[in-house]
C-alpha cells in the first residue's frame, strides 16, 4: 500500500493541470504541477484533491478550448489609474509616465465575449488581448451606430426617429 502511495504521489508530480484563476478569463489559465498549485495562494490543495475526486469517479468532459477566442468586442473603457487591470483583476500592468512631462494618452481595455462562454463570463482585458480583428469588427459597429444615431438628429440637434419609449416619455400627461 505504501508502495503504491507514494507511486500515486509521484505521477501526480508529473502531471499538470489546467488552473484558471477566479475571476479571470480562462484566456488566462495556465498549467501548473501540484506542488505550484500548492504553493499558490490563490488556489487550494482541497480544489485539487476533489478535481481528481471528481476526475476518477465521474470522468470529466475533455477541456474546449474555445473558451479562449475572442468572440466579439463588446464595450470600451478607459483603464483603471496604474495600468489595465479592471475590477475584475485582469489585464496586464500598462502604466508609466512616458516620459519628463510627455502627455500619457490613457490605456483602453475592451470587454470580451468569449466562444462558447455565457455573457456573464465576459471579462475586460487590454487590446492584446482583444485581438485586430475583433477590434476592426468591434470599431465599424460603433461608427456604424454613430453614423445611425447622426442621421437621427436634425440640424437643431433635436431627435427626428423617436422609439415608441421615447414618444411615450416625450408625450405630457394629461
Amino acid at each position: 500500500v505504501v508502495a503504491d502511495v507514494a507511486t500515486w504521489e509521484h505521477a501526480t508530480e508529473a502531471l499538470e493541470f489546467l488552473c484558471k484563476e477566479k475571476g479571470r478569463a480562462h484566456y488566462h489559465a495556465k498549467w501548473m504541477r501540484p506542488a505550484e498549485i500548492n504553493a499558490d495562494g490563490r488556489l487550494s490543495a482541497q480544489r485539487l484533491v476533489n478535481f481528481e475526486r471528481k476526475r476518477s469517479l465521474e470522468g470529466l468532459e475533455p477541456y474546449n478550448e474555445a473558451c479562449t477566442q475572442v468572440e466579439r468586442v463588446i464595450a470600451s473603457r478607459v483603464a483603471a489609474a496604474g495600468g489595465t487591470k479592471g475590477a475584475n483583476g485582469v489585464g496586464g500592468a500598462n502604466g508609466g509616465d512616458g516620459g519628463a512631462g510627455a502627455p500619457v494618452e490613457p490605456a483602453r481595455e475592451y470587454l470580451i465575449k468569449w466562444r462558447t462562454l455565457a455573457y456573464d463570463a465576459c471579462t475586460w482585458e487590454p487590446a492584446e488581448v482583444a485581438g485586430a480583428d475583433a477590434l476592426k469588427a468591434f470599431a465599424a459597429r460603433e461608427s456604424a451606430h454613430a453614423a445611425q444615431d447622426a442621421a437621427e438628429m436634425d440640424v437643431d440637434g433635436a431627435s427626428v426617429g423617436l422609439g415608441a419609449t421615447d414618444r411615450a416619455a416625450a408625450t405630457p400627461l394629461p
